[in-house]
């Protein structure tokens, strides 16, 4: 997940809410502790960051169930687009967009 999509969720949590509202309405599924919302961050320039506080042999976040857990850690994933949500699918994540009748 890129530095650009933790921005776009904490400008959505901040300043339209009804945009993030909307983007979880079409979620389902729920978290497996995967740690693909969180690692590795993309930064500008090729810059690739582990988070610190997932754990290198489980992979597993270490405060997933704590109330320290980082607002920018609650708001993933958004699924703002359609390459990240095939992203997240083909890596194990428990979150999916929900399929929408077409009449």
């Amino acid at each position: 997940m890129g530095l650009g999509t933790h921005l776009s969720n904490m400008y959505l949590y901040l300043f339209r809410k009804d945009k993030l509202a909307a983007l979880y309405e079409q979620r389902d599924g729920q978290c497996k502790g995967c740690g693909q919302c969180c690692d590795p961050l993309h930064l500008p320039f090729h810059i690739k960051i582990r988070c610190p506080l997932l754990n290198p042999q489980t992979h597993h976040c270490r405060i997933y169930k704590s109330r320290w857990r980082p607002l920018v850690c609650q708001l993933s994933p958004t699924f703002q687009t359609r390459a990240e949500q095939e992203r997240h699918q083909a890596l194990g994540c428990g979150f999916f967009v929900k399929r929408t009748e077409k009449h």
